[in-house]
Formats: structure tokens, sequence, C-alpha cells
């Protein structure tokens, strides 16, 4: 670099030569830095450049997630056009007490849709890029999602069993549930029981326990004693409001069925000795009947056929649950008007009309043979 004759400085052509390369090489690094730095870097992860990069918006509605994407400058041009949205889902592990670390995904590629999140306790990571490679800072939050109902149980714990599924005493129904969510073996938190209910039949009437971890563990118990078939309907609400009705049916009878036998010391005037029985919550399912001390012989019609005379009859009424009740009176049992069963008189008469039909086929038989004969030899004499 030399003066000239007025002061001022001269650069060679040499100069200019090695500032040239110079520049040349400067641009030549940082372009190899700039590729080196974001080829290491996990996909959907950017770093900031000097523009002004996308905002985006995260919306989540009943367990899905919905994100957008729109511009943030005040005079945007074509490079400024959201290109890409990107997210991440990671979900705590309570048996680990760490996080389960997500994939990132290209939520444009996936077509923008409504994303259903896991449930539990979940931390959404997500970023936008433009088409200048403006990049948004990662944005976290950290949700609790819940939707899926309690599952809830019942099964009877206690009671006197009897036959066809009914009991001879209250019985006591404990109600069970849990609210913890397990996914591929791991358990993930929820939003926590809040209360067990239920109610019996088709009243109003609801009982409602509110659970702190202990009664959860414990379960509901419940004494029903109505006699009848009862429908026990009971639901477990978690946190998030989430509930499932479900149902269990209780079949109580301790209640002998009632039993009218004729009165004692009266006079049957047939021979049929009847009576009725009936039993409000199961039914009657059979009766046994002994005569004179007899061995007892079921009965389901209620009336038995008697001798003349008098008889000790004894009357056994057993409902469905096999409660039953036992009652004996003494009758004398006479036949109809004139001694003769009604029955027997009957079927004299069917037995007289027959043989009276079978003696006027024989006697018509007979008449037509005679005339034939008769014929027969006023033919021979006019030939």
């Amino acid at each position: 670099m030399k003066s000239n004759t007025n002061g001022t400085l001269r650069i060679s052509a040499k100069a200019k030569s090695v500032a040239a390369v110079m520049t040349v090489i400067v641009a030549i690094l940082a372009a190899a830095f700039s590729v080196s730095v974001c080829s290491s870097l996990p996909v959907g992860a950017h770093i900031l450049s000097a523009g002004t990069p996308p905002v985006t918006t995260l919306e989540i509605t009943n367990g899905t997630m919905n994100l957008t994407a729109a511009q943030n400058q005040t005079t945007p041009d074509d490079d400024d056009n959201v290109s890409g949205i990107w997210y991440s889902l990671d979900v705590w592990n309570t048996t680990s007490n760490a996080w389960d670390i997500g994939d990132w995904t290209n939520y444009t590629a996936a077509g923008g849709v409504n994303v259903t999140l896991p449930q539990g306790t979940v931390r959404i990571n997500y970023n936008a890029t433009d088409i200048g490679q403006e990049n948004e800072i990662t944005n976290t939050t950290i949700e609790e999602i819940d939707t899926v109902a309690p599952t809830a149980s019942a099964a009877i714990t206690s009671g006197t069993a009897a036959s066809a599924g009914w009991y001879k005493s209250n019985v006591t129904v404990l109600i069970s549930t849990t609210n913890d969510t397990i996914v591929a073996g791991y358990h993930r938190n929820s939003s926590g029981l809040n209360s067990t209910s239920y109610k019996i039949g088709t009243g109003s009437t609801v009982t409602t326990i509110i659970h702190n971890e202990t009664e959860r563990l414990a379960g509901v118990n419940m004494t029903v004693s109505a006699q009848g078939v009862n429908n026990v309907t009971y639901w477990s609400s978690d946190n998030a409001t989430n509930k499932v009705a479900k149902n269990i049916l209780v079949k109580i009878d301790s209640v002998a069925p009632t039993l009218t036998l004729p009165t004692d010391g009266s006079t049957l005037t047939a021979l049929w000795f009847n009576w009725t029985g009936a039993d409000a919550s199961s039914g009657i399912a059979k009766y046994t009947v002994s005569i004179d001390g007899a061995a007892a012989v079921n009965n389901t019609n209620g009336s038995i056929k008697l001798t003349g005379g008098s008889h000790n009859v004894t009357v056994t009424a057993i409902d469905v649950a096999g409660n039953s009740v036992s009652k004996s009176v003494t009758v004398t049992a006479t036949a109809p008007a004139g001694g003769i069963d009604m029955m027997l008189i009957i079927i004299i008469i069917v037995v007289i009309v027959v043989v009276i039909a079978v003696v006027a086929v024989m006697m018509m038989k007979k008449g037509k043979k005679g005339a034939v004969a008769e014929e027969a030899p006023a033919a021979e004499e006019k030939s």
C-alpha cells in the first residue's frame, strides 16, 4: 500500500486479491458450520433465526389436541408463510417416576387433524417453522388428561344363599372401583377417584360416598334387605366427572308362602280336597300332600281326591327360594247325593250308551240278512 501525491492511500492489486480470497474462505466456513449444527439437531428441534418466527396455538378438547400456527410479521412476505408444525408427547410414568419421552411428529404432514392425547399426566412440546426457516422456540405445557370413567364392579359378599339365585336373608354388596390407567404395562396418573354412588330399585334416593384413598381400596359396602328382586344401580365418578352406571340384581325371599286349607273338622260334599297357596317374592315351586300319615307326594295343582270317610290331610307349600309352610286338617269326605260318585255315574252312562249303540248296529245287520233270505225263494218261484 502506497501514498499518492495528494496524501491518499492506494491499495495495490495484490492486497485486493488477498481480501477477496479471505472473504470466500469466511463464507465457506460459515456455511459448513451451519450445515454441521443443523444436521446434528433432532427432527422438530430448531435454531432460532434472525427473523420473527410463527406463533403456534394449542387447543385441547375432550382429550384431543389441535395445533394452529400463524405468521408473526407486521408486513409478512412469502417467506413468512408457515411451512410446518411439530409436536412431541411425553407421559409421566408413575412406576419409574420419570417421563416416557415421545418422538417428534410432523403435525402438518399428518393432515393437521386433532390428535388423541394419552391418559394421565402429559407434557406437550410443540413449535412451528416458516418457509424462510424462521423457527419458533419450543413451547411446553403439562396437562392432566382423563377421559376414561373409573372401573366399577359389584359382588355379593354375604347372605344366606338359597336356590335359583335367591337369598333367604339380608345381603351385603361390595362395590369396588379403580381409576388407574394402565398402558403397555405402565401405570399412569388419572384425575383420581372422587365418589361412589348407588340406589336400590326405581326410587330417587341416591347414597353417595366421597372417597379418600383408604376408602377407595376398601370399597363400598351396602346392605339390601327388601323382599323380591332388587335392581341395584351403582357408579363411580372421578375428579374429571367421568362415570358409567352399572347394575346388579339382588333377589331376597326370607318369607314363607301363605297356605289356605278347608276348615278343620269340616265335611266335604265331594271327594275332592282343594287348597290355595301364594308367595309374593320367588313364587310357589310345589306342594307336598300326606293323607292319614302316608308318605308325602308332590302336587302342583292344589287338589287331591279322597275316598269317602274321615281323613287327616297335611299340605306343605314350598317356594322357589326354599321357604316352606305346612298345615294339617281333619275332614270328612262324602260322595254326592245317593252315595254314588258323580264320575262313576258318568262312566256308567257312557257304557250303557255304547252297549245300546252296539246292539242296535247288530240288529240292523241281522235284519238286512233276513230280508235277503226272504227275497231269494220268491225269485225261484217266478222262474
